[in-house]
């Protein structure tokens, strides 16, 4: 039998997910979890592979898949993604038990620094320009893709005028705004919404709609007649 352990492979997974700080608590959990599932996560290869008599043809044999060891390595990789993601939920609770225990902000303000400076550092390599620029910082990589897509995705449009829409015989009639419209329109406010740039609360609009209601019919129907809008 062949054990083919995933060990390394999930600690690898993990690591590319933690920040530089945490990653030795983070790993040390993950080992934990690990370690009492690890009889678990072995593939274990079909008898019909074993050969004891002919050694020279065990490279050959590990290189052929059978649906035994194929089914194994989906049912192992399925748990390996289950025990990263418990193995982060616990890590990502016992980080907000601490901050919600703590009696300072020192412990929140140091994970808040360390978050922000996980977020700095670029994960994508060094960027090549096709003059010769090597885009470094995260700012030149920024600048090195929105040119590189607005050279593949900008268009010469020079020449091409859109169709001009066909004219119509139908004209739309005058609008005219009324006072029950204004009255309506005020009667309708939500009281529970804070108030606007004027000051007013929208509970004293809407019980004393009556009263601005002729006014404000006046301003929409003149803001409508001039095509202008009180600034």
């Amino acid at each position: 039998m062949r054990d083919v352990k995933v060990k390394r492979t999930i600690q690898e997974e993990a690591e590319n997910v933690l920040c530089s700080e945490s990653r030795g608590s983070y790993s040390a959990e993950l080992e934990t979890m690990m370690t009492i599932d690890y009889q678990w996560i072995v593939l274990q290869e079909p008898k019909s592979l074993q050969s004891s008599s002919d050694e020279s043809s065990t490279p050959h044999k590990d290189s052929l898949p059978s649906p035994e060891s194929h089914a194994l390595y989906i049912s192992a990789r399925n748990h390996a993604k289950s025990v990263l993601q418990l193995a982060k939920h616990s890590f990502i609770y016992r980080k907000c038990q601490k901050l919600s225990n703590c009696n300072s902000p020192r412990d929140f303000w140091h994970l808040a620094k360390n978050i922000s400076n996980n977020f700095t550092s670029s994960s994508f390599p060094p960027l090549f320009h096709l003059d010769g620029i090597t885009a470094i910082s995260s700012v030149s990589k920024a600048k090195l893709f929105s040119q590189t897509f607005a050279n593949n995705s900008t268009l010469d449009d020079s020449g091409f005028v859109p169709p001009y829409p066909p004219s119509s015989d139908y004209f739309m009639p005058t609008v005219k705004v009324l006072r029950k419209d204004g009255f309506h329109a005020l009667a309708s406010l939500n009281p529970q919404k804070a108030y606007g740039p004027d000051g007013v609360l929208p509970i004293v609009l809407k019980n004393c709609g009556s009263v601005p209601a002729p006014c404000l019919a006046k301003l929409f129907q003149l803001c409508l007649s001039t095509s202008t809008f009180p600034s």
